[in-house]
């Protein structure tokens, strides 16, 4: 389903599953899509069919049967609410700031948050917590803009740009996502429990093989500055030692 959120903006509404629902912000007549999906590392999911959808002039409605979807809009903003029955399981506005679009959704009292890769090692908890999502080299290795909640529900942002999530640091009580972007494209998955939303989340970006055995083994990693002769004198002490060890790596001074 496709509205009119004003003369610049339109919304595109997809259910994927009962409790998985896409929602992206283009220009008017462009489709929905990124990098993710032209490069295959988001499924192409086919839209479930049995859905109830309802579109009027300042708004739709999307029902699932078990999650539904409001939308009410105003030239300057889009307001989203996801509700499983009669309980919100998340609430939030869309608008356009300048150059950025922010995202911005209430918390509830004593929730907490799960994910963004490797955006941050200090906690594994992310309340309070700000991700810049940006590769940077033994700051931050692998961030993903994918989190889970203790409310029920997870997000995923579909985008490669660098862009920032707030959760409740500048502003206790409301979490917020800030993207430069011609557009906003997000997926909202309801567990309630974490391994339905992680299971959820891998319909979407695939779900990878068991890997191999030797994978499990011993990794060892040579120090930074190890030559050619270091490396394999490792290998050969871990030899005459006896020792299993399926894999050495080298660290990047190796390419120095």
């Amino acid at each position: 389903m496709t509205i009119r959120w004003n003369e610049q903006w339109s919304v595109h509404c997809t259910t994927l599953a009962s409790n998985i629902m896409r929602i992206s912000v283009t220009p008017p007549g462009k489709k929905p899509g990124t990098l993710l999906n032209r490069y295959g590392f988001i499924d192409d999911i086919p839209p479930i069919k049995k859905v109830e959808e309802n579109a009027g002039e300042a708004g739709a409605d999307v029902r699932t049967g078990k999650l539904d979807l409001l939308l009410a809009a105003t030239p300057d903003r889009l307001a989203l609410t996801f509700k499983t029955g009669d309980t919100v399981a998340l609430e939030g506005t869309l608008e356009r700031d300048g150059e950025n679009f922010q995202a911005c959704f209430g918390m509830r009292t004593g929730e907490q948050f799960f994910g963004f890769g490797d955006a941050g090692r200090e906690t594994m908890e992310r309340t309070g917590f700000c991700a810049d999502m940006w590769i940077e080299n033994v700051v931050r290795y692998i961030p993903i803009p994918f989190m889970m909640s203790t409310a029920g529900y997870g997000l995923f942002l579909n985008t490669t740009r660098r862009h920032t999530w707030d959760m409740g640091k500048k502003t206790p009580g409301k979490w917020r996502i800030a993207l430069a972007d011609n557009g906003l494209d997000f997926y909202f998955i309801h567990g309630p429990g974490f391994k339905d939303i992680l299971s959820g989340y891998t319909a979407i970006t695939g779900r990878p093989p068991l890997p191999p055995k030797w994978s499990f083994g011993l990794w060892f990693i040579c120090r930074y500055d190890a030559d050619s002769t270091q490396v394999m004198n490792d290998a050969v002490n871990f030899r005459d030692r006896r020792i299993p060890c399926d894999v050495i790596g080298l660290e990047p001074g190796w390419m120095e």
